[in-house]
């Protein structure tokens, strides 16, 4: 039996179309095929071991309920939307990625720290003196260019051409953040700049020396809505920008997760436990962090609704956030709840206003999203809620207690 035949059966067992019966079937007649075929070794084995698994997952009683998720879906279902892959080449990672990179671009999101860039800018704006109109100009151009390669939401295009242009990518007039008006076509920034000739209105590092000044001081101090801290500058203006896309060491997810619960939820009974050896400082990760805390948000109120409804103990939610050589995992985990009050066959088939509200919302275009819970009957699964698949495929997992939230980037 040549080795491609069981890469066919492989791919008959996989198929959603059939029924577990009709897979014991395929597994039956291909028994004496795979006999004929046992002197090929170690390897073949493996193979054969490999499809006895795909078969005993399609066996799974809880699964096997449903012989074709696609046909039952629910009327919460329709509303989703088609799912925006922000991993994929276009993506909204790669294409933060690259707007980071772009020798352009770059400097709206960090600060301009020597003579040698300040040079180059003039030089790409054809001038031997800085002319603000010129550099926006450039910016804008830039940024367009850039933009139309990437399929990315378009909240996200909206905020970065709003903090670019003062309106949105459809031309009308936008704040690009909560309490944030400034921003690069200001008129503030446009008229010092005329009497601030030839200094760019975000220097750091040694230009800030070179020029002697600091740049456009902003009207009044503005708090940043991730850390709080005040901002004078419209440097700091600029990296703060740059936080809001960017999670690193300084600007970690630890930091930003504990203020917003500190802001939101300090007056509740919620108890949240964050281990900086769970959840660690240091990983590196291109993202909507507004997104993603208004994710972090609805999933909060879920677990808050489920809590309510059912007369639960104030919830007690351990985060964290680890990384993998295939992916980077923030996970709420809801520790003691008893089991996940719905069956799998409905999560699977009738996943609801809040899941679709969080999926069309914040999470299509983000990230994937996955559930590990334990369930009534003792059994735990993990769900994948929202990924590139077109169903919601249940895989059983280890036991866990309570359940478990995960928010997967790559």
């Amino acid at each position: 039996m040549p080795k491609d035949k069981y890469d066919f059966i492989s791919e008959l067992l996989n198929n959603k179309k059939i029924t577990s019966t009709q897979r014991e079937q395929i597994f039956r007649l291909s028994s004496e095929e795979i006999k004929k075929d046992k002197n090929s070794g170690l390897k073949l084995e493996q193979r054969i071991h490999d499809i006895e698994e795909k078969l005993k997952y399609f066996n799974l009683q809880e699964i096997t309920q449903i012989e074709n998720p696609t046909s039952v879906i629910k009327s919460s279902d329709i509303h989703l939307p088609k799912y925006i892959n922000p991993f994929s080449q276009n993506g909204l990672t790669n294409f933060l990625i690259a707007y980071n990179q772009d020798p352009i671009l770059k400097y709206t999101c960090h600060t301009i720290d020597s003579q040698n860039i300040f040079d180059d800018i003039l030089d790409k704006c054809g001038t031997n003196k800085y002319n603000l109109e010129l550099h926006r100009k450039l910016i804008e151009e830039s940024y367009i260019k850039l933009s139309n390669n990437y399929h990315i939401t378009y909240q996200v295009k909206n905020l970065i051409s709003a903090y670019l242009t003062g309106k949105d990518f459809s031309g009308n007039t936008s704040n690009w953040a909560t309490n944030m008006n400034i921003n690069w076509a200001s008129e503030e920034i446009k008229n010092w700049s005329e009497k601030n000739p030839n200094i760019v209105p975000n220097p750091g590092g040694a230009l800030t020396k070179e020029v002697k000044s600091k740049g456009f001081k902003l009207p009044s101090p503005i708090a940043s809505n991730l850390t709080d801290r005040k901002m004078n500058y419209f440097s700091d203006i600029v990296i703060y920008f740059k936080s809001l896309f960017h999670i690193k060491a300084d600007n970690s997810l630890n930091e930003i997760v504990k203020n917003y619960n500190k802001k939101n939820y300090g007056n509740t009974d919620i108890k949240f436990i964050i281990e900086d050896v769970k959840f660690q400082k240091s990983i590196e990760l291109f993202t909507d962090v507004d997104k993603l805390l208004q994710g972090y948000k609805k999933i909060i109120e879920m677990i808050i609704q489920v809590v309510y409804k059912h007369k639960l103990p104030p919830p007690l939610i351990e985060l964290s956030f680890t990384q993998n050589p295939q992916s980077v995992d923030f996970i709420i985990h809801h520790i003691n709840v008893d089991y996940y009050r719905k069956t799998i066959k409905d999560i699977r088939t009738r996943i609801g206003d809040s899941y679709s509200d969080l999926i069309k919302n914040q999470i299509n275009g983000l990230c994937d999203l996955y559930l590990n819970a334990k369930f009534e009957n003792g059994s735990c699964y993990q769900i994948n809620l929202w990924n590139s698949f077109k169903t919601r495929d249940a895989y059983p997992i280890e036991e866990i207690e309570g359940v478990q939230y995960i928010l997967r980037f790559k």
